[in-house]
């Protein structure tokens, strides 16, 4: 599957069916076209997952995480320890995490809770402004 170069569809007359209207093809390069694309892209390596078993029908599992790669889009950790910096000395008056993502021109909303407020909220360097919902989005 990663190689490509074989292809080896589970619903033969689904893959015909996309064949006929053009958008199918045998040459196998479907998987390894992903892959490069993800990487060009900077997303952090997807996972493949084979099982087999008696118990379980065969299956490939191939994930494709959302998340870019710190070394990568988002930054190296140096630029991240800039970044909270940059969030605390913002966050000197009551910040929502979509006010912090703008000021700090990240796109993933991912990244900014768990790589920069986070940390700052375990350390005591942030706290929450409403604390007894800590899944607010102010």
């Amino acid at each position: 599957m990663l190689r490509g170069g074989l292809s080896q569809p589970r619903n033969a007359g689904l893959f015909k069916m996309f064949n006929l209207i053009g958008v199918g093809e045998h040459a196998g390069s479907g998987v390894p076209d992903i892959l490069a694309a993800w990487d060009e892209e900077g997303y952090d390596a997807p996972t493949v997952e084979e099982r087999f078993g008696a118990d379980v029908p065969d299956r490939t599992t191939l994930t494709l995480p959302l998340v870019a790669s710190l070394g990568t889009s988002l930054g190296t950790s140096e630029q991240a320890g800039d970044q909270a910096e940059r969030l605390l000395e913002f966050c000197s008056e009551p910040r929502s995490k979509g006010e912090i993502q703008r000021h700090l021109g990240i796109s993933s909303e991912r990244y900014v809770r768990q790589e920069l407020i986070r940390p700052l909220l375990d350390d005591g360097r942030l706290v929450q402004t409403i604390p007894d919902k800590p899944r607010s989005p102010n």
